[in-house]
């Protein structure tokens, strides 16, 4: 039987395995400047994660998975999140 935390981190693996998502690149400007940053960097940023914003993303992807919509979308919206916290 599966924690939460191992299912969690199981489905995330799993997801990003099965889909084979195409490769996009995100360019984020911000305060003058502009970040560049691959979708497979933020698909290793999610798998490094904490837990508990894992448990958020699994929520979000399952939903746009239900949906049958485009997960680089969502991994740009991660990306630029992570660049406004960050620089």
């Amino acid at each position: 039987m599966y924690t939460v935390k191992e299912r969690t981190r199981t489905f995330i693996e799993r997801f990003f395995e099965e889909k084979h998502i195409p490769s996009d690149i995100f360019v984020i400007k911000h305060k003058g400047l502009t970040h560049v940053i691959e979708n497979g960097i933020v698909i290793d940023m999610i798998k490094q994660a904490p837990i508990e914003e894992q448990k958020v993303i699994e929520k979000q992807i399952r939903k746009i998975d239900f949906y049958n919509r485009d997960i680089n979308h969502y991994l740009g919206f991660l990306a630029n999140a992570y660049v406004q916290y960050h620089y």
